[in-house]
């Protein structure tokens, strides 16, 4: 992940720049997240009447986890 030892020369204290497995791996962390959110918004609404506010999660968080999934891709595709 990101330190934030500053670079030889950068008295900034600011952290590194990310590299780009430091972004794939955080957009792999925040997939699983999200798969683990769409899991229990399933759960939740399991046997109970869908309301306008869980039909807008549920299609939230599915959203979130097609988005989520597409960016670990086009990071794993970058030359």
């Amino acid at each position: 992940m990101t330190t934030t030892t500053p670079t030889p020369g950068n008295d900034t204290g600011l952290p590194e720049r990310p590299t780009l497995s430091d972004c794939s791996t955080t957009a792999t962390f925040l997939h699983g997240l999200l798969q683990g959110l769409q899991i229990l918004l399933e759960e939740a609404h399991a046997g109970n009447p869908a309301t306008p506010a869980s039909n807008a999660c549920t299609a939230l968080a599915d959203e979130m986890v097609a988005k989520a999934s597409r960016l670990v891709n086009d990071l794993e595709r970058v030359q």
